[in-house]
């Protein structure tokens, strides 16, 4: 389904990586660390075309990203920030507005998928009328993943899901990205824990993209 080979990953004058080669196939779970600033988003963000700072080829269901329309890509490949914007208003409005826009005014807004994604993510139904303003940090990255979810993408792409949230609640978090979610998946963490659960973990050293052995 993906296939990135690139033969330089770059930010302004500087490189980030060299010779990075990734293939993610359908429903696959991968996740990337290495320290901050050494390109794990900059690696991401090339399969939604939000980066464009590379030499080489990413693809996706055989076709180079460069030469899709954004819109269409970002349709099956959706990215959920560390910090995420969710708007004005109230939750439920929040989780609804990408279905007002003309890409996705084929997709059905399915409540019984938002209320077994609330009970998922530990967050109770009452949360869809509170305003966006007053939600936690981690209310806040949970909403952005539900979001998300409801548009049912391909690929996932997440950026630190689990840095605001407690132990108990990230890991019900992770094993739905691991054991429900039927997105491909490419996440950036931190945490040892979700480093040490996903079947494929990559980690940048020295401008080098390292396949970490999983026992």
């Amino acid at each position: 389904m993906i296939e990135i080979r690139l033969e330089r990953l770059y930010h302004a004058e500087r490189t980030l990586l060299r010779d990075v080669e990734i293939t993610v196939p359908e429903g696959g779970k991968v996740v990337l660390s290495g320290e901050t600033g050494s390109g794990k988003t900059s690696l991401l963000q090339t399969l939604n075309r939000m980066n464009m700072g590379w030499n080489g080829a990413v693809r996706f269901h055989g076709r180079d990203v460069r030469e899709m329309n954004p819109a269409e890509l970002r349709h099956q490949v959706i990215e959920v920030m560390q910090e995420p914007f969710l708007g004005k208003g109230k939750v439920r409005d929040a989780i609804r507005i990408p279905f007002q826009y003309k890409i996705n005014r084929d997709r059905e807004f399915d409540t019984d998928r938002l209320s077994l994604l609330l009970k998922s993510f530990s967050l109770p139904e009452a949360i869809l009328e509170q305003s966006v303003d007053k939600l936690s940090g981690g209310e806040k990255q949970r909403v952005a993943m539900i979001r998300a979810m409801m548009l049912s993408p391909e690929v996932l792409l997440l950026d630190e899901p689990s840095s605001a949230l407690d132990r108990e609640i990230s890991g019900k978090v992770l094993d739905f990205v691991l054991n429900t979610c039927r997105a491909a998946v490419l996440c950036i963490s931190h945490d040892p824990v979700w480093q040490d659960a996903f079947p494929i973990h990559y980690t940048i050293l020295n401008e080098r993209l390292l396949r970490v052995e999983v026992f």
